[in-house]
């Protein structure tokens, strides 16, 4: 592979923006230097002038679905990678509730080697239970597995755990990270009957954010972080969406420190319920978007700290599927073409910065995870990186679209920057619109 040589970009990364040039051998950054720097002979160097260009650690989302096995008419492993990547995202963390579930450890070994093959971005792969599996569990290694999804809640997929006993063990003897989906069930039920009764058949999509409410996600939401606590578990509580949750996280210790961890999707960031108008079962997600007073608190939590990572949940569905009526419509929404730009908005509205950015998407994803030398531009890091134009829009058009189910919610949106170039362990994989390579990412790997 050629040396690559980046000149003049505004690097933003651990808190500054200064420009900077960086020079990229084989998969690692191999040299970092201030902007203008002498760098002698570069016969046989890849030149990019990237001066008016902002450089970004790659994206790393630790939170999607990419559907395979089991629902490839939705998505797989190749196509939304291909979005990942198009979208500045690097690294991927993809959960377990496929066809046949990731629930024991050969299921795990399948999904890697699949993805050896096909997907773009470098990754890792949650494990799933259904709290029978304990035995598979306690082998899970550390250094590869990302970790460990626990559903507290029913949503796609069927592995919703209630068992309280089952649960407890899990938290006690877990070797990785607990990701868990918190909802409560039994109040889901009783808020959908009560939909039921006053709508019938055919349920407002507005009503989602009733039925899935804000005393639905914080009693789940307290369950475990209470357990949590208990047992010294590490937990993230994934997909925050509701201002009362936030009490239950604090923003004092160092992050390498903390053990309850908590993060935020774009679209609860993005969209609050007025979006079901337009959008019907398109918004439709679990845990639901809601009242806006719960975004402009989800906003600030991520400012002040109490929200550690902002991932996306991508999670595709066909437009077929989506156009169906409430109780039939699945939950999920396709993003990860677009959740940077998202946060470029947010960036360009005043609500964030772009070392906030680069903090929740990249640093802290890495830090939260221990991921081995990824999430930031450092000397012998892996180059994974992201060069974005922000005096350039990005128009969501549909013909753009990569994502297998080829629709998007955002779509004739005017978002915020484009992504110039995407870089994954040192390869051109993305450029000016085009995937350039179908080159695969490198498991992540974890110092743990």
């Amino acid at each position: 592979m050629p040396k690559t040589l980046l000149l003049h970009p505004l690097m933003v990364n651990e808190g500054t923006i200064q420009p900077a040039d960086v020079l990229i051998e084989n998969d690692k950054i191999a040299e970092i230097r201030n902007a203008g720097s002498e760098w002698g002979s570069t016969t046989g160097i890849n030149v990019i002038d990237a001066k008016g260009l902002y450089l970004f650690p790659g994206i790393i989302d630790s939170h999607v679905h990419f559907r395979e096995p089991g629902n490839i008419h939705k998505g797989d492993l190749k196509t939304e990678s291909m979005a990942a990547v198009a979208g500045g995202v690097t690294s991927i963390m993809e959960m377990p509730n496929t066809q046949p579930p990731v629930t024991t450890l050969h299921r795990l070994e399948e999904k890697f080697l699949l993805a050896g093959q096909k997907c773009l971005a470098n990754h890792s792969f949650y494990f799933g239970t259904d709290g029978k599996n304990m035995s598979d569990i306690i082998l899970l290694d550390p250094k590869t597995c990302c970790g460990l999804k626990i559903y507290l809640g029913t949503t796609t997929g069927g592995l919703a755990l209630h068992n309280k006993k089952q649960i407890r063990e899990i938290f006690e003897r877990c070797p990785v990270m607990i990701a868990a989906h918190c909802e409560d069930d039994e109040l889901v039920q009783i808020n959908l009957q009560s939909a039921i009764e006053k709508f019938g058949e055919n349920i407002p999509f507005h009503q989602h954010a009733v039925i899935r409410s804000e005393e639905v996600c914080f009693i789940s939401t307290k369950f475990a972080v209470e357990l949590a606590r208990e047992s010294n578990a590490k937990l993230m509580v994934m997909h925050l969406s509701t201002e009362k949750e936030l009490s239950l996280f604090e923003n004092q210790s160092p992050l390498d420190r903390k053990k309850i961890l908590s993060e935020v999707c774009v679209h609860h960031l993005w969209y609050d319920d007025s979006g079901y108008e337009k959008l019907n079962g398109k918004l439709k997600c679990n845990p639901s978007v809601k009242d806006e007073h719960h975004k402009y608190a989800l906003r600030n939590a991520l400012k002040n700290g109490t929200i550690d990572i902002v991932s996306t949940d991508h999670a595709p569905h066909t437009i077929s599927e989506k156009q169906k009526n409430y109780s039939d419509c699945p939950s999920g929404l396709p993003l990860i073409q677009h959740s940077f730009n998202m946060m470029l908005c947010l960036w360009k509205e005043g609500i964030v910065t772009l070392e906030q950015i680069a903090e929740k998407m990249c640093h802290h994803p890495a830090t939260c995870f221990n991921i081995f030398n990824r999430g930031f531009i450092r000397k012998n890091y892996f180059a994974d990186l992201v060069l974005v134009d922000l005096k350039q829009d990005t128009i969501v058009k549909q013909e753009d679209i990569l994502y297998k189910c080829d629709w998007s919610p955002l779509e004739n949106s005017t978002l915020t920057g484009k992504i110039m170039m995407t870089y994954v362990n040192g390869n051109l994989v993305f450029r000016e619109g085009k995937i350039q390579t179908g080159k695969t990412g490198k498991p992540l790997l974890f110092i743990r």
